[in-house]
């Protein structure tokens, strides 16, 4: 009946007729102004206004020096112009917006082999160094959420809460406070008087949604083939807007490592639950410092207390992971070894206690999260350096578990085979079924990238450096040009990520990782008692 007025009133007079059509038009005209009201409108527009040239501009790059085949050199510098001109402005936008895309940055802060180092030196201060809400506005957070969820006012939980944060994310920030007697044994808990509180920023989860949608157009225009990535992501994320299940996550894991052979080289904090709500999470205080701060701060000693040296010396270290010294020497970039030669006899001989100890840490934090996945079946899904302490004890912190994991008996299995095989250096037939087992499928099912996915995914990137790819991204890039995967499962995203992670962390610290060499031995045993608890059942 509407159509039918509106198709018959277009029969009446012309003065109606445009009376009518303004009409309709200033209704559109609302609706427009409402939407660019919305703040979802807002950024988006914001994000691709601002980052939209950007992406044009390395793109139209990438065209043009494969159109003139460029030598090496030139792409070379074509490309550092472009990071010089764009990784402030870049870092910028993330400021702005806040959100995924300071997520996002504090992601890849973490993988100076999948980013260049212009990015990397700024994106890594959004791991927790972001603008702080100011202590009022998180005091007032803290006493509503108490009082809707508790019916309690943060006065009578806290005799006090610092003015400056810990450290803010993207999600909330972090602050040290003292709690009051009766909550410091409340239920049990045994974290002591001083706590960390986290405290979730307002209107966080309904940004990060609305940026989700965004960065798929970015994929699909940008970052074609990293789809099912950024799915798992999402799906990763998203849980971490209630710090109840959080809180949750601390004491299972926290339990679950207590009872583990690495008790005492490693600590979860100690959640107080009863305390916890969606918005806020109260836990045992870790006293240490990140340990990538704390690993320049000890070279910066064994140097003679030379900071810039320390710097230099690591920042040497991952161009000579992350570009091979072939092509730095094709680059005319020295490597590490003109500083090494400068070095007196002691300077050397701690410099290679470090490197060792190094060695040892990097090798424990694989072997905690191997032992999490294939022991345990839960860890942590983002085990960037930003969650790692160096604790005042020696042993290691680990202290955000907002993207906890856990995965079936079945997905435990399929994993451990493919990691097993590649540990084991099976044949390329084998390793390309383990991963068929494990649920991936690719367009023209070719054994040989199969078998190269999985190294990718599981173990290291090497094959692609060797085939002239400097980045995990450049080399993903080249084996989905060759056969493209079709069917990814979930369980291998979220596995290669703490793969991903553990790499960069190590190519940060001056470490090449082969997870797979850290996981097998925990690959291994998961099988072996999947074939005790089979073979049982069969007896009985």
């Amino acid at each position: 009946m509407k159509s039918l007025a509106l198709a018959m009133s277009f029969r009446q007079p012309a003065k109606q007729q445009q009376l009518l059509i303004m009409r309709i038009g200033g209704v559109a005209l609302v609706c427009i102004g409402k939407m660019i009201q919305s703040e979802a409108v807002q950024r988006a527009l914001y994000f691709w206004v601002h980052a939209g040239p950007i992406v044009a501009h390395y793109k139209f790059a990438k065209w043009w020096l494969t159109k003139t085949k460029a030598p090496l050199q030139k792409r070379d510098r074509v490309y550092q112009r472009l990071h010089n001109q764009y990784a402030g402005k870049s870092f910028d936008i993330a400021l702005k917006l806040k959100g995924l895309y300071v997520k996002i940055a504090q992601i890849v802060s973490s993988r100076p082999d999948f980013v260049p180092p212009q990015y990397v030196a700024l994106f890594v201060t959004a791991q927790d160094s972001l603008p702080q809400l100011p202590i009022e506005q998180v005091v007032e957070i803290v006493d509503r959420t108490l009082r809707a969820e508790h019916n309690l006012s943060f006065d009578d939980v806290f005799e006090s809460m610092d003015a400056v944060a810990l450290g803010s994310a993207s999600i909330g920030q972090c602050h040290r406070a003292v709690l009051k007697e009766p909550y410091t044994t409340l239920n049990g808990y045994r974290g002591g008087k001083t706590a960390a509180v986290k405290v979730m920023h307002p209107g966080a989860e309904e940004r990060f949604r609305c940026d989700f949608q965004v960065f798929r157009w970015l994929c699909k225009v940008a970052l074609t083939g990293w789809q099912p990535i950024l799915d798992e992501c999402y799906r990763q994320i998203m849980s971490e807007f209630d710090y109840r299940k959080e809180a949750a996550s601390l004491e299972r894991v926290r339990t679950i490592m207590n009872q583990s052979p690495f008790r005492g080289k490693v600590k979860v904090p100690e959640p107080q639950q009863s305390l916890c709500t969606k918005e806020l999470l109260v836990m045992e205080m870790l006293n240490g410092k990140k340990l990538s701060d704390s690993m320049e701060d000890d070279l910066a000693v064994a140097l003679g207390r030379n900071k810039e040296l320390a710097e230099d010396l690591i920042n040497q270290k991952r161009l000579e992971m992350i570009l091979g010294e072939d092509k730095m020497a094709t680059l005319g970039i020295s490597g590490q070894d003109d500083t090494w030669k400068t070095l007196g006899a002691i300077r050397k001989l701690k410099l290679l206690r470090l490197y060792l100890r190094v060695q040892a840490v990097i090798d424990l934090l694989a072997d905690v999260q191997g032992y999490q996945i294939f022991h345990a079946t839960v860890f942590n899904g983002d085990p960037h350096p930003g969650n790692i302490l160096k604790l005042e004890d020696g042993s290691l912190g680990l202290i955000d578990y907002g993207q906890t994991k856990s995965i079936t008996e079945e997905e435990k299995l399929g994993v451990s085979r493919v990691v097993q095989a590649i540990g084991n250096h099976a044949p390329i037939r084998v390793i390309a079924n383990t991963m068929r087992d494990l649920g991936f499928r690719t367009k023209k099912d070719n054994d040989d990238v199969l078998a190269k996915y999985a190294a990718l995914f599981f173990d290291s990137d090497t094959e692609g450096k060797r085939i002239g790819c400097p980045t995990p991204q450049s080399y993903f890039k080249k084996l989905t040009e060759m056969d493209p995967l079709v069917d990814v499962p979930d369980v291998a995203i979220f596995v290669a990520r703490s793969s991903f992670i553990l790499r960069g962390m190590g190519t940060m610290l001056g470490k090449q990782v082969h997870t797979s060499m850290r996981w097998k031995v925990y690959a291994e045993k998961a099988i072996q008692e999947s074939k005790k608890k089979n073979s049982n059942l069969t007896v009985r």
